[in-house]
Parts: structure tokens; C-alpha cells; sequence
């Protein structure tokens, strides 16, 4: 059992002698429910004290003792509880008492069938009586257990023990309620990136970037390919970033875990197939390995080379004879866009004609479009960054202008990715969230002397052309003017990753001190990228610049830092939002 539902039990218990005919009964009852006491009360009446109380509930009733009571014992106040079933209110002062048995309800699952075991299921509920929870839905719990739950206490009186929490209650969707990733598309569910982490047999996952699995995953597991390295095997070959979860980065049946079962080994876990197969046309990660849909054309409209077609013995063609690097079949004819070798910018393809044989695909995030369509109804579409650069090359801006100096449109950065001023590994120092193929916003991917530009349309005359942003302290200062500061940034995030981030805050979420950037207590960690050198991951190339502030050099969920703890090595720091800036443009950004 994960949980218990029952919140407060004392040692206090209080008895008392009950006739019901020829023969005697003791009748105990127990303290419960701190803070609370039972709702329904049938009778109030004012006691002598506690023991009066509780002899008047054993002894009123003439078909038998009442199951429960509220005492006062400023005012002697009684309250006698006979429902079969009660709630719980705020105690007003009283002290709740009740039998050992369960009186309030059980926790439920919305759209879980039940059954009841050792008890009719009408309360009172007796001590070990259960209720078991099945999700009639063809994917089952979305988190992997295939029964749940919930017994009455038979250690404390009026307390429920169940298989899952509270905030756990969806556990059972209805039917296309939940949606890809929480469930798999094929039936070896090499594309599956939800949250599951438990097996078939309720057993928890290891990480997958554990040492003793990074160590002995050959002997192990199963299914792993000879010559290719641990993290190749891996959707976006970052095993770090799948954390616990089910995976399938061999050539299992299905997706499984590796688990502690007194030495390393592994088990299958119960990932459901989707109600709808169908696979999104969207990316769900920055990299989108997981990527399983049908397009075919690159930003540029180049048709897509087949996989296995006569390209050479170049690594996406071995990587596509071993098939582990894709997150589906590959087959003489396909040539879907894909990302077998984790590039920085989604998937792609080999194209022909082109000077690099290769370019990004027309494959957007499905959360950008998910809120596209919600736009209209949802309050955080009107939070957006603050129109304005901090400093000379603004390598932090993370504004929307995408336009140049003279009006001209900006193209995506992914569909000019092969462009010599800006390879393709540049594509990891824009300081967004995430970059797809609709991104076309003015940036400085390249730490560029004067500032912040973006490649515009050909045909033009020109490849590129630089962007007018204000400096943020112009803001500052006209808005200070108007009466209504702009306080906040740059001690505060403007997107969740915060990579962008500049502040000054120097301790954890735990209250952990920072070690400064350019000591690399470490070494150069895992998400490192490769063929980059440890300092290019930092703005203006320096990491001494940053001294020992929180910053997010690579794609982790939040700035973070090293720190002086071998066993942990770094950690998040806790940085606030930045307040909502005006959505629009006003006269004062274009004044500026």
C-alpha cells in the first residue's frame, strides 16, 4: 500500500459496558480525526464529562450503539452519530470518537469500476474490509498498475489505506481522454516517453543513468546492439532525461525497466496502447526522437531520401540497418522525417542536391500547437517575455520580434541550420525553451559583436540582417516615468528552462552555496554536448563570467549549479517568474 488516507490517530480510547438483552458488551471507542469532527450528528445533548458522553452513545439508542461521537469539553456539548456513513467538517472545539471501523467513505477513482471484498460495501466498512478499483478502458491506469485499492485500517480505527494518493484520482481516463505519450502507439513502444515507473509486477524503476546500469546494462538486459555505446540506444541518446521511466532502448517486446530485485535485472512494464494509433504530427522534446509520423519534406520542401537507400556507409545509415536508433520499423521505402542521431534542432532527413546532404523537417512542438488552439480561453497566453535586450549582443533576449532593421521577414533558424554562418550545434545556444521549425525570432546564436539578428528571405540581396531591440533599462526608465516600473528581471525567469537567465542568485532550492562555473569541480558532465568544448556552453564563451551563479548551460528543466557534494554533484535553484509584461507592442517599444 503507497498511502494512507487516515490522517490522525491517538493512543486515547474510551470504553463502556452495553445490555442489549441477557448479554453484555464492551463497546470501545477511539479518538480520531484531529482538527475535524463527523457531520451528521443525530442527537446533541450537554454531558457531565467525557464518560458520560460516551455512556449515553452506547446506552440511548434502543437498536443498538450509536457508531460515533463529537465532545466538547469546554461546554460538555455531545454529539451522537448513528448514519451508516459520514463526512467530515471543521471541529468547532470538538473531539471526534468513533468504533474501530470505517465511518467516512472510501477514496475513489473517477470512472473505475469496484468491488467490494469482505465487506457488502454499504457502511460502516469493518477493519481489512477492501474495495478494488478496475479500469475498464483498454489502456488501463495511466500509471501502469493494472488493480488498485483501498482497505479499511485494521491498525487505526476510521482509516483508509490505499494504492494511490489523492491527487492520483484520474488514474482511470475516459475513453480519448488521455492521449499520446501516456500510452504507447505500437507494440513495442520504442516511441514511449510517458511517466510510468513501475513494472507488471508493481516493482519501481531504476534510473537509467544509474551507475550500476550504465556499468552492467550488456549482462543485464537484453536486446542491446554490441557496437553501439549506452547512449545511443536512447530516443534523443540522453538517458538522463528519461529519468525512471518505462523504456524500450533495446529490441524488447515491449517497454520495460531495469529494477533492484536483489541484484540488477529487469522486468516488462504495462504501458496500454492508445485509443487513438494514430501518431501526432509534432514533436514532443527539443530533439524529437520520438517523432513517429509521416512527414517527408524538409523546411526547405525537399523530398525526403529513403533511409536505406544508396547514401554510403555514413552513421545514420548504420544506425538505420540496426534499427535502434528509430523509434519504428525502417523498411526499404521510408523516408520519414526522423532524429536517430539526436541533432540539437528535431528531426530530419537526407535530401538531394544539397551541399550537406541533410536538412531539418517541418515538425513543430505539440505544445506550441496545443496552444494555438487555447489561445483564446487561457490566461497565460497573455504572458510574455518583455520586448527588450539587456545587454550590447543580447544573447539573452527571448523576445518575438521577427522582423529585421528594415522590415523584412525572418526565416526559421532550423530551415538555414546548414549555413555557414550559424552550424548546426549553434542551435543549442538560443536560450528558448524549445526550437521547431516555425521558430523565426531574432537571436544571436552566434554571439555576434553587434547584437541580435536573424537570416531573412532569399531573393533579398542579403542572407541576414540585424534586429532593433531597445535595452531593457530604457524601459525601465519610461515606465518608471509613467508610474508603473517593470521590477523583476533579470532576478527572475522568463521561461521555464531559464537559459536566458542572468541573475545573481547563488544557492540551491535546498539553500546549497554554488561552486563557481570555471573550477568544473566535475568534470564535463553527461548533457554536455560532445564535439562543443566545455566553455562554449556559455554565454560569451567565458564561464568565469558567471562566477558561481545559477544558470542552465545545457536543456535541464531550470538554472542550476554545481555544488560541494560529491553524491549529488549539482542541483536546481529556486528562481522566480518574472511578473506578466504587456502582451502587445506599444508606442513605447516602437518610440524606443
Amino acid at each position: 500500500m503507497r498511502t494512507g488516507m487516515g490522517d490522525f490517530l491517538t493512543p486515547v480510547f474510551i470504553s463502556c459496558l452495553f445490555w442489549a438483552g441477557s448479554f453484555s458488551k464492551i463497546i470501545v471507542y477511539h479518538a480520531v480525526h484531529q482538527g475535524r469532527r463527523y457531520g451528521n450528528a443525530s442527537q446533541q445533548f450537554q454531558a457531565k464529562n467525557l464518560e458520560d458522553c460516551t455512556v449515553k452513545c452506547a446506552r440511548t439508542n434502543p437498536s443498538g450503539p450509536f457508531l460515533a461521537f463529537n465532545f466538547r469539553e469546554r461546554d460538555g456539548f455531545c454529539q451522537l452519530i448513528h448514519n451508516e456513513k459520514s463526512g467530515l467538517v471543521p471541529s468547532d472545539g470538538y473531539q471526534a470518537y468513533v468504533q474501530f471501523l470505517c465511518l467516512t467513505d472510501y477514496p475513489r477513482i473517477e470512472h473505475a469500476t469496484e468491488s467490494f471484498v469482505g465487506w457488502s460495501g454499504h457502511h460502516p466498512a469493518p477493519p481489512s474490509g477492501e474495495v478494488s478499483f478496475a479500469c475498464i478502458q483498454r489502456r488501463g491506469f495511466v500509471d501502469g498498475w493494472k488493480e488498485h485499492r483501498a482497505s479499511c485500517s485494521s491498525t487505526e480505527a476510521d482509516s483508509w489505506r490505499a494504492t494511490f494518493t489523492e491527487g492520483e484520482r484520474n488514474l482511470c481516463p475516459r475513453a480519448n481522454e488521455l492521449d499520446y505519450p501516456e500510452c504507447r502507439l505500437t507494440e513495442m513502444g520504442k516511441e514511449y516517453i510517458g511517466t510510468v515507473s513501475v513494472t507488471e509486477n508493481g516493482k519501481p524503476c531504476l534510473r537509467w543513468d544509474s551507475p550500476d546500469v550504465k556499468l552492467t546494462f550488456r549482462t543485464a538486459g537484453k536486446g542491446f546492439y554490441e557496437s553501439m555505446f549506452f547512449e545511443e540506444h536512447f530516443l534523443n541518446q540522453d538517458p538522463s532525461s528519461h529519468e525512471n521511466f518505462c523504456r524500450n532502448p533495446s529490441t524488447n517486446d515491449m517497454p520495460w525497466c531495469f529494477v533492484d530485485d536483489g541484484g540488477l535485472t529487469w522486468e516488462y512494464c504495462w504501458i496500454p496502447f492508445c485509443d487513438d494509433l494514430s501518431a501526432p504530427e509534432c514533436k514532443m522534446t527539443q530533439k524529437g526522437a520520438e517523432y513517429l509520423g509521416t512527414q517527408n519534406k524538409a523546411i526547405s520542401g525537399s523530398p525526403c531520401l529513403a533511409w536505406l537507400g544508396e547514401q554510403g556507409l555514413s552513421p545514420e545509415f548504420r544506425f538505420a540497418i540496426k534499427g535502434q536508433a528509430f523509434p519504428d520499423f525502417i523498411t526499404d521505402e521510408h523516408n520519414y522525417c526522423r532524429n536517430p542521431t539526436g541533432r540539437p534542432g528535431g528531426p530530419w532527413c537526407k535530401v538531394p542536391g544539397s551541399e550537406e546532404n541533410w536538412e531539418y523537417c517541418d515538425v513543430r512542438f505539440c505544445a506550441m500547437e496545443d496552444a494555438e488552439r487555447t489561445c483564446e480561453t487561457e490566461d497565460r497566453c497573455s504572458s510574455k517575455p518583455l520586448e527588450c535586450r539587456l545587454t550590447e549582443m543580447g544573447l539573452e533576449y527571448v523576445g518575438f520580434k521577427n522582423v529585421d532593421a528594415d522590415g523584412r521577414n525572418c526565416q526559421p533558424w532550423l530551415g538555414r541550420a546548414n549555413d555557414k554562418r550559424v552550424s548546426f550545434m549553434d542551435i543549442m545556444f538560443i536560450p528558448d525553451e524549445g526550437v521547431d521549425s516555425s521558430h523565426n525570432y531574432c537571436r544571436n546564436p552566434d554571439a555576434n559583436l553587434y547584437g541580435l539578428w536573424c537570416f531573412i528571405e532569399e531573393g533579398t540581396g542579403e542572407r541576414w540582417g540585424h534586429c532593433m531591440v531597445p535595452f531593457c533599462y530604457q524601459l525601465y526608465e519610461r515606465f518608471a516615468v509613467e508610474g508603473k516600473p517593470a521590477e523583476g528581471y533579470p532576478e527572475c525567469l522568463q521561461t521555464a528552462m531559464g537559459k536566458e537567465y542572468i541573475g545573481t542568485t547563488r544557492t540551491t532550492k535546498t539553500g546549497k552555496h554554488c561552486l563557481r562555473w570555471d573550477s568544473q569541480p566535475y568534470g564535463k558532465p553527461e548533457d554536455f554536448v560532445t564535439n562543443a568544448t566545455y566553455e562554449d556552453h556559455f554565454r560569451f564563451g567565458n564561464p568565469t563570467l558567471h562566477q558561481d551563479f545559477c544558470r542552465n548551460p545545457t536543456f535541464r528543466q531550470q538554472p542550476w549549479c554545481f555544488v560541494a557534494d560529491p553524491d549529488i554533484e549539482w542541483e536546481f535553484c529556486q528562481i522566480p517568474f518574472c511578473p506578466n509584461y504587456p502582451s502587445e507592442p506599444t508606442p513605447i517599444h516602437e518610440a524606443l
